[in-house]
């Protein structure tokens, strides 16, 4: 599923920039301010919302999810490491190089386009972004962030020394090489490494176990985890990813799985085909400043519209405090509450602080403009290179909201890059061309009920049965002996069959999910429990059927499972 919107974001970004070039620069300031939001965001987790949470478990005053009662779910509830809305602080770390290397974009391309006074609030808001990846304590985050300041210098020393350009191209191969042979050697314990990359080598030996079993074909989607007790040390900790996207994708659909995705990358980056690293030529950017006012007014109406159906239907940046004040609960809620208010005022300035980022275009002949837009290309290159070098060590590929910034952002230049290579000049249509433009209304269609319906109609009915669970837990808690008051046993019951409907809701709003289903299942069998005459095991197998027809397994993994029952 997420590799389907991958591709589809990928696709329109490229037929956005190819028939509205316009819209590259906007685009890039949505993601910039979605990312400082985000930052934003950390910052207040780490230094309000993680305290009072502390506290509160402290006191027996909050329920921990079982989803937390694990040992590294403890670990990372009871720590003050930023997590942002992603749940886990190396996938925010993630989205931090993204927004720190575009913005370096920005403060190259206002230097050199004369918008100076942009260039203050670009670097108030890359020491954001950097000081929020620094409450992440990851230290995967460090490196690649590193690598990406390399990349970034790499390509604009390269514009200025031609003759450099060999030299350090292969001084960044070899860099890469070192680090992954460092990793090699800790690996095999001949080097010393932290206790986090320590325990990231027992699912990477148990990642080649299984590479090692179906090298072509491999386990299978879901084969890591399905398969991972089969391979993984003795007595070493379960996991469900490899945190090493290449080794997973290898494990799971085989050598064809890195490969390809590589060479997704390359096509994206150009790394067959430079032109240089100037972007020019053939491109031309909407000049008219009436109609790029029209386009940012409805970009920001928009990312509005986004804040509202995450608040519905998944309550973050503190959202939910907002909903309990408009309840009336007012304690502990209003500032919680502002926050939730406040990012959206600040997602909108920010992209007003940054207008023009890149300049309209007139011809190839100007250079300040033409170098603007290079200096875009190398944000964006520089923070591709950087979430490249950060998968080595996470699972990057299930954080979305990168993914998909990289993705829609990398289509775009993959455009601008074929249109500033193409021979500039009058063309005739052709059936190709007149059949492409419906490409996007086709890509449009496919992810709206993908990324809006299905989560805003799945995502209420999982957050109201969440609710009633609170209450069904209160009531389980409260109530006298069994048989003393059926008042209270009716009321239990009653709220076991709202949380079961609601969970029904649920996984038929998206049926795709496996996780709906399980959790589906376990409602239905604490109904039956509730009930105790009421039986419905048929509908729980059913549900559990559906989970697992949902956990597709190779030929590999299903023979390794067979040998080793």
């Amino acid at each position: 599923g997420d590799a389907a919107v991958y591709i589809l974001m990928l696709l329109s970004g490229f037929y956005i920039a190819r028939y509205e070039p316009a819209l590259i620069g906007l685009f890039t300031r949505l993601v910039i301010a979605m990312i400082a939001v985000e930052a934003l965001a950390g910052m207040w987790q780490r230094y309000v919302e993680l305290p009072e949470l502390h506290q509160r478990i402290v006191e027996g005053t909050q329920h921990v999810p079982s989803s937390l009662q694990s040992t590294v779910g403890q670990h990372r509830l009871l720590g003050l490491d930023v997590m942002g809305t992603f749940l886990n602080p190396n996938s925010f770390a993630a989205y931090m190089l993204v927004g720190i290397w575009l913005t370096a974009g920005v403060i190259v391309a206002s230097i050199v386009s004369g918008a100076k006074k942009r260039i203050l609030a670009a670097v108030l808001l890359i020491g954001l972004m950097v000081f929020a990846l620094s409450l992440t304590n990851s230290k995967g985050g460090l490196v690649a962030c590193a690598a990406g300041a390399w990349f970034f210098a790499v390509q604009r020393v390269g514009l200025a020394r031609p003759q450099w350009r060999a030299t350090l191209k292969y001084l960044t191969i070899g860099g890469i090489g070192l680090v992954l042979l460092l990793l090699l050697l800790g690996m095999a314990g001949a080097l010393p490494m932290p206790d986090s990359l320590n325990v990231r080598f027992d699912y990477w030996r148990a990642g080649g176990g299984m590479i090692a079993s179906d090298p072509l074909r491999g386990m299978g989607l879901s084969g890591f985890s399905e398969t991972y007790s089969y391979f993984k040390t003795p007595l070493g900790t379960e996991v469900k990813d490899a945190h090493n996207d290449y080794l997973q994708l290898w494990a799971e659909l085989g050598l064809l799985g890195p490969l390809l995705y590589l060479a997704l990358w390359a096509m994206v980056l150009g790394v067959f085909k430079q032109s240089g690293g100037v972007i020019s030529g053939g491109v031309t950017w909407s000049e008219d400043a009436v109609r790029a006012r029209k386009l940012e007014l409805a970009a920001l109406a928009g990312g509005v519209m986004g804040f509202l159906l995450c608040y519905a239907t998944a309550q973050p940046f503190s959202s939910d405090n907002l909903f309990k004040l408009l309840a009336g609960n007012t304690h502990g809620t209003l500032y919680g509450a502002f926050v939730a208010l406040a990012l959206p005022a600040v997602f909108v300035c920010i992209v007003i602080l940054l207008r023009p980022m890149i300049s309209a275009v007139r011809s190839a002949a100007d250079a300040s403009q033409a170098a603007a837009q290079t200096a875009w290309a190398h944000g964006l290159k520089a923070a591709i290179g950087a979430v490249l070098i950060h998968q080595v060590v996470d699972f990057d590929f299930k954080a979305q909201a990168v993914m998909c910034a990289l993705l829609l952002l990398g289509g775009m230049l993959y455009a601008v890059r074929v249109q500033s290579t193409a021979p500039l000049g009058p063309r005739s249509p052709s059936v190709l061309s007149t059949v492409s433009r419906f490409v996007l209304p086709v890509c449009a269609a496919m992810l709206l009920p993908i990324i809006a319906l299905m989560p805003a109609w799945s995502g209420q009915s999982r957050l109201e049965a969440e609710t009633l669970e609170e209450e069904a837990r209160d009531a389980a808690e409260n109530k006298p002996p069994d048989g003393a008051d059926r008042a209270s046993d009716s009321e239990y019951r009653a709220l076991r069959r709202r949380i079961a409907e609601e969970r029904l809701y649920a996984a038929k709003a998206a049926p795709l999910d496996g996780s709906a289903w399980l959790d589906l299942a376990h409602a239905y069998m604490l109904m039956e429990r509730g009930y105790r005459s009421l039986s419905v095991h048929k509908e729980i197998m059913a549900c559990l059927d559906q989970a697992e027809r949902l956990r597709p397994l190779s030929v590999g993994a299903l023979r390794k499972r067979q040998g080793s029952s």
